[in-house]
């Protein structure tokens, strides 16, 4: 959705890619916050089949709260890979997958919280990572001492 709206957006240049963006992602919060989860559960789901369509929505509502999260993680991910740094993205990735298991089963293990614990994981993992890119955002920008360090270890693999 948030691709298409941004193609067709940019081609009749209505708007600008990153408003493009924003609007994209705050449709699909609405969207799934609103009431429209169950509708686009729907889309997927028998209509017959109403626990799942409600564990879905459960889903949505969760993740599209904080749909912010991944669009940062992806932001930086391109961020690192453009700046001939792959590796950071590699490194985001780990965290983010890594933290949301380890979240997703201590969290689902905590009987008041249960599978909520494995759609919250989600979200908080993408934070974890996107705060440790941000980290790293800063120790390498242009000038800092982490940036010479880097460019220092670069040169001598030469």
């Amino acid at each position: 959705m948030l691709i298409s709206y941004c193609g067709i957006n940019e081609i009749l240049n209505i708007m600008n890619v990153p408003d493009n963006a924003k609007s994209g992602m705050k449709i699909y919060m609405l969207y799934c916050l609103v009431g429209f989860a169950r509708t686009l559960m729907a889309i997927f789901v028998n209509a017959s089949k109403t626990n799942i369509i409600n564990i879905g929505v459960h889903y949505l509502r969760i993740e599209g709260a904080f749909y912010i999260g991944i669009g940062i993680l992806f932001m930086l991910y391109g961020y690192y890979r453009a700046v001939n740094i792959p590796m950071v993205s590699v490194i985001l990735t780990v965290i983010s997958l890594g933290k949301r298991v380890i979240l997703a089963y201590v969290l689902s293990g905590i009987s008041f919280i249960g599978v909520t614990g494995i759609w919250a994981a989600i979200p908080i993992g993408w934070f974890l990572a996107d705060f440790t890119g941000i980290i790293i955002y800063f120790y390498m920008m242009p000038g800092s001492k982490g940036l010479k360090k880097y460019e220092q270890s670069m040169r001598i693999g030469e």
